[in-house]
This record gives C-alpha cells, structure tokens and sequence, in this order.
C-alpha cells in the first residue's frame, strides 16, 4: 500500500488529488480508518484549544476526509454539526 504524503504525486508517481487515486486506496486498504496527517491522540490538545474559539453548534465541512477518524472524535467532542465531503461517497460519517 502506498504511503500518502501531503504532495501531489506518491511514491509511485501518482497524483493524490484524483477520485482514481482514492478508489484504489480504499480497495487496496479495505476502507480502514486512515488519517494521512497525524492520528487524533496527537492532535486532540492543540486542536481543541483552536476548537474552544468555536461554537459548538458551528457548522463544520471536512473536504477530503475519506475514512478520517477525525471528524467522529470532534463529534464525540460535542461539535455534532459536522459534514464529511469527498470523492468516495461511501465512507459518509453520520452521528447525531
């Protein structure tokens, strides 16, 4: 499985910024939780203190977020009015 950096192209020289790529990634890696960046127990800290600036009732998009495990942990945070936008519509993330 190709690791994913945040570049346009991966090792193998293929662009990360098409819906082609994603497919592949996600048929190749069984659709499992994968957040290119940095998993949540790293950014919890630093990321709620940017977060505490928001309401909690804000509206919040996450683009390409795939199968990110992100946006779930914020939602059990409290930030419950989150959509998940990307080409893979199959990995939709629904909590209320």
């Amino acid at each position: 499985m190709a690791t994913v950096s945040p570049v346009e192209v991966d090792e193998e020289g293929d662009c990360v910024f098409t819906s082609e790529f994603w497919a592949k990634h996600y048929r190749e890696s069984g659709a499992a939780p994968f957040d290119w960046y940095q998993n949540y127990s790293t950014l919890r800290s630093p990321l709620l203190d940017i977060m505490e600036t928001i309401k909690r009732g804000a509206e919040i998009c996450f683009t390409g977020c795939g199968t990110s495990t992100l946006p779930a942990h914020l939602h059990d945070e409290g930030f419950k009015n989150i959509t998940k936008l990307d080409f893979e519509n199959q990995y939709k993330f629904s909590r209320k």
